[in-house]
C-alpha cells in the first residue's frame, strides 16, 4: 500500500502545471492561429454555406501549449454587399484528457474570406458535450477577443460542468 501512495504522489507532483484533467472551470489562450483552408460554395464569392477552417494551439497562463482548438465558421446569411452577418461557428477542443465540443452563432464583422478584414466581438459558445474527462460535458466558452477586435490572441473562458 505505501509502494502504491508512493507511486500516486510521484505521478501527481511530477504531473504537468496545467493538466486540464477535471471537469471544471479554466482558462487558456490562443498562442497563435492558421487557417486550414476555406470554400466557396454555391455561388462565386460570398454565399450562403461559404466555410472556413482553421486551427489554434492552446496555452495556460504561462504560455505552455496544453492542446489546440479546431475551429469552422459557416456564412449562413450575407448581406447585400456580400458581408457576414451570422456565422455558425463550432469549436472543439483537444486536450491529454479529452475533447469538449461547442458551438454558437457569432455575428463577426468583416469578410470571412480576407481574415486580416474581420474583427471579432466578445461571444459564447454552448457546450455541447465531451469524451474522456469531460464525458457528458455542458456549459458554455466566452471568447474574448485581443483588446483591437482582432482574432489574432484569443482567451477562452471555459465555465463547465460535467454530470
Amino acid at each position: 500500500m505505501k509502494l502504491l501512495s508512493a507511486m500516486v504522489c510521484a505521478a501527481v507532483m511530477s504531473a504537468p502545471a496545467f493538466a486540464q484533467s477535471a471537469c471544471e472551470p479554466f482558462d487558456v489562450t490562443s498562442l497563435d492561429g492558421r487557417i486550414i483552408g476555406a470554400v466557396d460554395a454555391g455561388e462565386a464569392g460570398h454565399s450562403i454555406d461559404d466555410r472556413r477552417v482553421g486551427e489554434r494551439p492552446l496555452g495556460d497562463a504561462d504560455g505552455t501549449a496544453i492542446g489546440e482548438a479546431r475551429w469552422s465558421v459557416t456564412l449562413l446569411d450575407p448581406d447585400p454587399n456580400g458581408q457576414s452577418t451570422h456565422n455558425l461557428v463550432k469549436m472543439y477542443f483537444l486536450l491529454d484528457s479529452g475533447t469538449i465540443l461547442s458551438e454558437g452563432v457569432v455575428a463577426p464583422v468583416g469578410d470571412i474570406h480576407v481574415a486580416e478584414t474581420v474583427t471579432v466581438p466578445q461571444f459564447e459558445l454552448v457546450i455541447l458535450g465531451g469524451t474522456g474527462a469531460f464525458k457528458h460535458a455542458r456549459g458554455v466558452i466566452r471568447v474574448f477577443p485581443a483588446a483591437d477586435g482582432t482574432p489574432d490572441e484569443l482567451t477562452y473562458k471555459v465555465d463547465i460542468t460535467c454530470t
